[in-house]
């Protein structure tokens, strides 16, 4: 039996596609059918990720290994406090970064990161409005809508100067883990996510070994951007999408197919899981 870790954007999602392949589907299916137990691991928090909540799976890493789900149970956390989070945002402010605090019942922008988010999901061609639908849709809202009851679990960053990303993470390097997951200097587009030091996907995937009693040599982790690089080099195989980032790829054992081309099922087959 494997235990499978599957990022969700750009390896089970295609933003292009505008959805899951059939063939990702059916992978998932037979594998499970098979025995195999699998886990969606992914930046994105509950609330983001709440279309896939219904998929036959075994479990949830969510914000890039905060929360961890698994038969059913919060089985992990490591939430922000308050203190924390204003001392963030201080900082943001400080040097002009947008952000969104990613939490369970949803994700709150401030004014500069809402306009960031608009520029990296729609970029010029799409009108206001159906850029404000895409995000309320995706369980993004403004700060002011925040509970400060909601967990959050993982803080995101957005600008268009990478130097104050720069500076942000040498303030931040002893307590947070800053990983850049958007690094577009044509476009002047950054976007990071902070979580508390050594918290990861890998993390999360231990959280879960560690509940079944076992270790990462019967494991499998599937992505395609820099936050998975963790997962990739500690699972037993690590396979890199096709369409991922060059670092995720440096970071796996294979490479499968585009996600596009059926490169979970093609990677699935190799693997010999279906």
């Amino acid at each position: 039996m494997k235990y499978i870790f599957l990022d969700i954007d750009g390896t089970l999602l295609s933003h292009t596609a505008s959805g899951v392949p059939e063939s990702a589907l059916n992978a998932l299916k037979i594998a499970k059918q098979n025995g195999h137990k699998i886990f969606l691991c992914t930046g994105r928090s509950l609330a983001q990720a709440k279309s896939f909540l219904n998929y036959d799976v075994d479990g949830f890493v969510f914000c890039a290994g905060s929360v961890v789900y698994a038969n059913g149970k919060r089985v992990f956390e490591k939430i922000f406090i308050q203190d924390d989070i204003d001392s963030l945002i201080n900082k943001f402010n400080m040097l002009g970064i947008g952000y969104c605090l990613d939490g369970d019942a949803g994700a709150y922008m401030d004014s500069i990161g809402k306009q960031q988010m608009k520029k990296h999901f729609g970029g010029s061609k799409d009108s206001e409005s159906v850029l404000e639908k895409m995000l309320l849709e995706g369980g993004f809202f403004d700060l002011n809508q925040r509970d400060v009851r909601d967990n959050i679990g993982k803080v995101c960053m957005y600008g268009e100067d990478f130097e104050k990303f720069e500076q942000f993470s040498e303030l931040v390097k002893d307590q947070y883990s800053v990983t850049y997951t958007v690094v577009n200097h044509e476009a002047s587009l950054y976007c990071a996510e902070i979580t508390y030091l050594n918290i990861n996907k890998s993390s999360g995937m231990k959280i879960v070994l560690d509940l079944f009693n076992e270790d990462y040599s019967n494991t499998v982790g599937i992505g395609d951007s820099s936050n998975d690089v963790e997962m990739l080099k500690d699972a037993n195989i690590g396979v890199a999408m096709g369409n991922a980032q060059q670092i995720a790829k440096d970071s796996a054992n294979f490479v499968t197919t585009d996600i596009l081309d059926d490169g979970i099922y093609n990677a699935f087959k190799k693997i010999g899981i279906i």
